[in-house]
């Protein structure tokens, strides 16, 4: 007799389940990948903030460009200085 486990479709073999837990990633690699965007979106934030910093010291004003011209011009300045962004610095 085999081991039986519940499902929301019914019962499932035991072996079956097993397999897909097999499958799943380990905790601590989807932790990484987690933390991982989580980085990139901070590096973003960063990017972005240091970008409106040059703006405004060049006497732009901020609030009356496109979010769309702040994104590129930040997405232009990571490829620039990615490891200061990465890091956390940027352009304080």
């Amino acid at each position: 007799m085999q081991a039986l486990t519940p499902t929301i479709e019914g019962f499932v073999a035991m072996d079956e389940a097993k397999r897909s837990l097999e499958q799943t990633p380990p905790a601590n690699q989807v932790q990484r990948q987690v933390m991982g965007r989580a980085d990139m979106a901070l590096a973003r934030q960063q990017a972005i903030k240091a970008v409106k910093l040059q703006f405004q010291r060049q006497g732009l004003k901020v609030a009356l460009m496109s979010h769309r011209e702040i994104v590129v011009a930040a997405n232009d300045y990571t490829a620039e200085h990615r490891a200061e962004v990465i890091a956390g610095e940027g352009d304080r």
